[in-house]
């Protein structure tokens, strides 16, 4: 297979000069160009397998470059990769819908670069497929993402159990019984090819744990390739591309209203001197509002609410907005 060629496209010397030394070094031809313009003439002069494509650039952004080269027959096919500082999930799902493949934020670390390229070549056959690993392989999801983790079970076409622990001490994970491991939270993802079987996380099962465990980001993980598979006990979760990718949207946007509360562990209760009306306040938050008078955490509200995460911290975040809901100062949940 001949080497495959990766066209680097950002404004800036030093990331280009990064970014160019990364994929050389994992065996890359790499081209460069400082904004759309000269990217455009590389391209029809000697079409890459896949470009990197910051987004601000001076003359011709990275928006208009990726729309340009998906709207051409002879361009539209090679595999098109966000590098960008802009936050928020508006712009992330403006690239999706221009037909990007996948976003490296900045600042960024080479290594998840390197995985990044390497998994989309693969996908697309333009590079081999990671070699899945003999025996069980442990870790963590800040050097290994979940996402990575996801494709290379899928791009192997293998079956795997990712299994994962987050607090309870770096012990757990061997099996020590330690007074920490019984604070320890614990969940797994099962994977066949390109399909998510089933996902846990604490106490929830389904898409609601899938999704939890991207938020993980100090989570330890164990990865183990299964020679058969477990009972089924439902309809699987969906393909890995599809899950992952609304995963990693879902927690841009779980991490900000999360942000905005104070975390998980913080108290909240209804504020008695509110004056909004209840007819004000939709069904969500109703039953949100229900959940806080019980249980007061922001995590165990998460918990216990029947909404996705997503929706019980848009609502808590809307009712204490609004004046309903009063932080606990100088309190928190052990």
């Amino acid at each position: 297979m001949a080497t495959p060629t990766i066209l680097v496209v950002d404004d800036s010397r030093a990331i280009l000069a990064t970014m160019k030394e990364a994929l050389s070094s994992a065996g890359y031809d790499v081209l460069t160009a400082d904004d759309g313009d000269r990217a455009i003439a590389l391209i029809m002069s000697r079409k890459p397998d896949l470009i990197v494509s910051d987004i601000q650039m001076p003359n011709l952004d990275g928006f208009f470059l990726c729309q340009l080269l998906k709207a051409r027959p002879e361009t539209r096919n090679i595999p098109f990769m966000f590098l960008t500082a802009l936050d928020g999930v508006p712009k992330r799902l403006q690239g999706l819908e221009m037909g990007a493949d996948d976003y490296i934020p900045k600042p960024f670390d080479r290594d998840e670069v390197v995985l990044r390229v390497r998994n989309l070549l693969a996908r697309v056959g333009k590079g081999p497929a990671p070699q899945a690993a003999k025996g069980p392989v442990a870790g963590t999801v800040a050097d290994t993402p979940l996402a990575d983790l996801l494709q290379m079970v899928s791009l192997d076409g293998k079956s795997a159990r990712i299994s994962l622990i987050r607090g309870g001490g770096s012990a757990e994970m061997a099996g020590a019984a330690t007074e920490a491991a019984r604070f320890a939270e614990r969940g797994e993802i099962v994977v066949s090819g390109e399909r998510v079987l089933s996902a846990a996380a604490g106490p929830q099962i389904g898409l609601k744990a899938a999704f939890r465990l991207f938020t993980w980001s100090s989570a330890r993980f164990s990865l183990e390739e299964l020679t058969s598979l477990p009972p089924r006990v439902g309809p699987d979760l969906g393909d890995v591309e599809d899950l992952t990718m609304t995963a990693l949207f879902q927690r841009i946007e779980h991490d900000e209203l999360l942000a905005k509360l104070g975390g998980e562990d913080v108290l909240y209760r209804e504020w008695p001197e509110h004056e909004v009306l209840e007819s004000q306040i939709d069904a969500n938050g109703k039953y949100v509002m229900l959940l806080v008078q019980r249980y007061k955490r922001v995590g165990t509200v998460c918990d216990e609410s029947g909404l996705t995460d997503l929706d019980t911290l848009k609502s808590l975040v809307s009712l204490r907005q609004a004046g309903v809901l009063q932080l606990i100062e100088g309190e928190a949940s052990a």
